[in-house]
């Protein structure tokens, strides 16, 4: 997933800074060197993680464990009678 997320950001570079270098720094940081010798540090850390990803990991999560909860009452049921 690394060298993957390294790549997409490679082709990001290469497409918004024509004639830049990227040089990788540390495995979380980036160097951008232009023609003219700037250089512009950019962090490549992972995402941080959000609410609405929280929500939309979590809403299938609890459906899916109610939907459980039915079918055993409803298996017990049928099991006492």
């Amino acid at each position: 997933m690394r060298r993957l997320r390294r790549y997409w950001i490679a082709f990001e570079v290469k497409l918004k800074y024509p004639g830049w270098r990227l040089d990788w720094v540390r495995p979380n940081k980036a160097m951008l060197t232009s023609p003219q010798g700037r250089r512009v540090l950019i962090p490549c850390g992972p995402e941080p993680w959000s609410w609405q990803r929280l929500v939309i990991w979590l809403v299938p999560a609890v459906i899916w464990i109610w939907g459980l909860w039915m079918v055993c009452v409803g298996a017990l049921m049928l099991w006492r009678g």
